[in-house]
């Protein structure tokens, strides 16, 4: 029987003794009062928040029928712990230590308080105290052992993990400590050797799994980690985070089909999973499954709305499903966190270009280039930018830049001919014409179909450097 069963189980014969002694019996209160608190104690374990608030209601009702005793407090103190009202916690602890002095259970609770507010000089006291009271007790040794480790003094953290295995072969903490210790340090040998010796003493613990399994994980041993991690999910296969893990190292794997299996699992152990929800975003939206990516951003979004690359990344589906609008609105959301997120900045600009707002774009356009962020590309888009506002002059400045940043470049090149062309400059689009086949342009299909060439395509000199460049070629006249 476990312990949240043992105590209810003792409630419910409690419940009996109040019933049979009857309301006006002078001892019914003190009697309900013991039951209120079983059942308070079989809750307090629980992770779930509505559960220990029921149990901490039921401890205040059984302490309005009696004054609280020093297990009242005691257990106070646990749930206050459990619900992170640790001020409070540290009051009942300490007044069930005041009741009994010589209980070492309150002292060493109040140890672990102060250990995980890192205040070690309090913590150690405490566990000392629980030490001298209970040495029979191998828990206060293995966290004696904790703050000297968080403190840099390794050998005295081995001397007392080793006291605790002194006073109890079968602690596992102690050696789950150890072997994170040789971790730590990079002895990843002797880690391995007391994860070894944690498993003799308990085969079935899941800490034991769940460490050595991030060890393998490090190691880059992969199928290791994964036997490890399904080995937790056999003890307890309610936990996201295993799920989460196991995610990882399938989508590392590249076998995404099991990735997404351990995510969704995740996710359904823990609905605000943030990680493993944006990692189903990355995953459907690398198989080009869009639309599930759109779904699973903004799931993540609705966790984390201050994530900039979330922000960035359902902009990224959004604009693939051609929804450009909606993915300007995530890109600006991700200025607002980055104002110089240069990803960010350029993907708005080529969205401006494909709604026709060439306006727009090119201001997107200018402040890559302020940020020393452009390639070719940029000055070839905001050059084409131009050239549909019919701006002749600053299409014509862009370009130029172009061939003098890229001179191996065509594009550069090819897009001065297209101006000329079109601005009825016959001599200076042929010229750049040609400039643009000496450096390697091959496209003949996409040339004769482009418009922006057709004042010069029915001239004899195009005609002659078609059959100068391309004399094999039979393009069409």
């Amino acid at each position: 029987v476990g312990e949240e069963e043992y105590f209810m189980l003792a409630a419910t014969k409690m419940d009996v003794v109040v019933d049979l002694m009857g309301a006006d019996h002078p001892f019914t209160n003190s009697y309900k009062a013991k039951q209120l608190f079983l059942e308070a104690r079989s809750l307090v374990r629980s992770k779930d928040l509505k559960k220990l608030e029921l149990a901490l209601q039921k401890l205040m009702e059984s302490s309005a029928l009696e004054s609280p005793r020093t297990y009242t407090h005691n257990t106070f103190g646990m749930i206050y712990t459990e619900l992170g009202q640790m001020q409070k916690a540290i009051k009942s602890y300490e007044k069930a230590s005041e009741l009994a002095p010589r209980w070492s259970f309150p002292l060493y609770n109040l140890g672990k308080i102060y250990e995980e507010r890192q205040e070690f000089e309090k913590a150690r006291k405490y566990f000392e105290r629980a030490i001298e009271i209970d040495p029979e007790n191998p828990s206060p040794f293995s966290n004696m052992g904790n703050i000297y480790n968080y403190t840099g003094q390794l050998d005295k953290a081995k001397e007392y993990y080793h006291k605790a295995i002194a006073v109890d072969s079968g602690y596992v903490d102690a050696f789950i400590n150890l072997a994170v210790l040789y971790e730590d340090v990079g002895e990843t040998d002797l880690a391995l050797e007391f994860y070894q010796k944690a498993l003799e003493a308990d085969s079935n613990s899941f800490n034991v799994y769940y460490y050595l399994a991030i060890l393998h994980t490090k190691l880059n041993d992969r199928e290791n980690a994964i036997i490890g991690f399904k080995k937790c999910l056999e003890i307890d296969s309610t936990s996201a985070q295993v799920y989460f893990l196991l995610g990882d190292i399938y989508f590392n794997l590249g076998q995404l089909a099991e990735a997404i299996e351990y995510y969704i699992a995740s996710v359904a152990m823990d609905t605000n999973f943030v990680e493993a929800y944006n990692n189903l975003g990355v995953i459907h939206n690398n198989l080009a499954n869009y639309e599930e990516a759109v779904f699973y951003y903004r799931k993540t979004l609705e966790l984390a709305p201050d994530s900039k690359d979330t922000y960035f990344n359902l902009g990224n589906a959004l604009y693939y499903l051609e929804e450009y609008s909606e993915a300007v609105d995530n890109y600006k959301a991700t200025l607002d966190i980055d104002p110089n997120d240069p990803k960010a900045i350029g993907n708005i600009a080529q969205a401006y270009r494909i709604l026709g707002q060439c306006d727009v774009a090119i201001g997107y356009y200018d402040k890559l280039i302020e940020l020393e962020y452009q390639t070719w590309e940029t000055y070839n888009w905001l050059g084409y930018c131009y050239l549909e506002l019919d701006d002749f002059e600053n299409a014509i400045e862009i370009y130029r830049e172009l061939v003098r940043k890229y001179p191996d470049q065509p594009a550069g090149y090819y897009n001065l001919a297209c101006v000329y062309s079109r601005q009825s400059k016959g001599n200076l689009a042929l010229i750049w014409l040609e400039k643009t086949f000496k450096k390697g342009y091959e496209d003949l299909e996409y040339l004769y179909s482009d418009p922006d060439l057709d004042n010069i395509k029915k001239s004899t000199e195009f005609h002659q450097l078609i059959e100068k460049y391309f004399p094999n070629e039979n393009p069409p006249r």
